[in-house]
């Protein structure tokens, strides 16, 4: 009897006991269900602040001393104006996250740059604080900057060397050019009288919007073709993967970069630079200077010249020429292009022997015969130039 009573006390203990559990659990579910009903959704929250990656950023200053540097030196631009450009260093798809912003105390002014990737100073600018940035959100080192002077009504693919003066003479002292070392010039002026864009041989490093195959400067009836270390640092002597993290034109850039004699009082301001692109279909076959008599000559200019007319643009392969020719001084670049060059003095001195040296010495000798061939990515022939006065001199 007393065993029945306790069964009893039991059941009815548990029954109590899946009754409140229940019960519970209903109460919770209608809590979280008016809860549901009643939701007030949040404002979102946006937090801004500067990253701690250091970022592609000129400051104010640099901006406003190049401009000043501009005014002082417009006469070798009369008809142009100042406009500042970015150019990708690494990868092309760089320039369409650039979103360059000007940083200012108390707000952000994003500065939209044209079909071309420039932007100019705005005027209310020098108002604000000379240490104010402009900032990318690229990290460093994916951008170069240059200053942009161009007169208007030029032909296409025309540059004037009176324009390019005064960009080296602006992208340097204002600090926006990269130097070696991967350091930026002071923000110092430089003297009038100094000048040394004018004055002396320049290491200067202009950047073309495309890859350029060839340079002709024009002043009447004057006419000469740069000789190829003028272009894509091949004058400059062997660069280590290192050496060219240094500068500018050491990555994407490097078939964009070209030199001038823009020291040489013999070349006007209004001299034209002509640039033939890689790209272009304009002359694909050319024969400079002399170089069309050498096709019977003996030694090296007759070698150059006969394997220079055998050449067939779309079907050549690399090859083939170093069949006929060796191997030449080659140089890759990172779409896959390939220049080939031969150049030797007409006496038999190789050019070798003068690597690392300011390149304009290669236009103190004249008499020299040059081959230059450009292959793209499956090593077939796309352009070449054979130059047989590829050492005459530019005074």
């Amino acid at each position: 009897m007393r065993s029945h009573c306790w069964a009893v006390r039991f059941v009815f203990g548990m029954a109590l006991l899946a009754s409140a559990v229940l019960g519970g659990v209903a109460l919770a579910q209608s809590q979280v269900d008016g809860a549901s009903q009643n939701t007030v959704a949040l404002p979102r929250v946006e937090v801004s602040g500067l990253s701690a990656v250091p970022r592609e950023l000129k400051t104010l200053n640099q901006f406003v001393y190049t401009q000043i540097h501009f005014d002082r030196h417009h006469k070798l631009a009369p008809q142009a104006e100042l406009k500042f450009k970015v150019f990708a260093r690494k990868s092309e798809q760089d320039l369409d996250q650039a979103a360059l912003t000007l940083i200012g105390k108390f707000e952000r002014t994003p500065v939209v740059l044209d079909q071309q990737h420039r932007f100019a100073l705005d005027p209310a600018w020098r108002r604000l604080d000379g240490n104010t940035e402009l900032r990318s959100r690229l990290p460093e080192g994916r951008l170069a900057w240059r200053t942009d002077i161009r007169t208007p009504g030029l032909p296409p693919n025309t540059r004037r060397l009176g324009d390019l003066r005064l960009e080296c003479m602006t992208a340097g002292v204002g600090g926006l050019a990269r130097r070696a070392g991967g350091r930026y010039d002071p923000e110092v002026p430089i003297l009038e009288t100094r000048q040394p864009c004018l004055l002396t041989p320049q290491i200067m490093s202009y950047i073309a919007e495309r890859p350029v195959f060839g340079i002709t400067l024009v002043h009447g009836e004057r006419r000469v073709s740069l000789n190829y270390f003028q272009l894509h640092g091949t004058g400059d002597g062997r660069y280590s993967q290192a050496d060219l993290n240094n500068y500018d034109w050491g990555h994407l850039l490097r078939n964009h970069m070209f030199r001038l004699p823009e020291f040489s009082a013999s070349w006007p301001d209004d001299a034209l630079v002509v640039l033939e692109f890689m790209d272009s279909p304009d002359a694909p076959t050319r024969l400079l200077g002399s170089a069309a008599s050498a096709m019977a000559a003996d030694g090296v200019a007759g070698k150059y010249a006969r394997c220079a007319q055998s050449l067939v643009i779309g079907t050549t392969r690399r090859s083939e020429v170093e069949k006929q020719l060796g191997r030449a001084r080659v140089l890759r670049f990172q779409d896959g292009r390939e220049t080939w060059h031969y150049f030797q003095f007409r006496d038999g001195s190789r050019v070798e022997n003068l690597f690392n040296v300011a390149p304009m010495i290669y236009s103190l000798r004249a008499d020299a015969i040059e081959l230059l061939l450009l292959f793209n990515a499956d090593g077939v022939l796309e352009k070449f130039a054979l130059r047989e006065d590829a050492a005459v001199p530019i005074d």
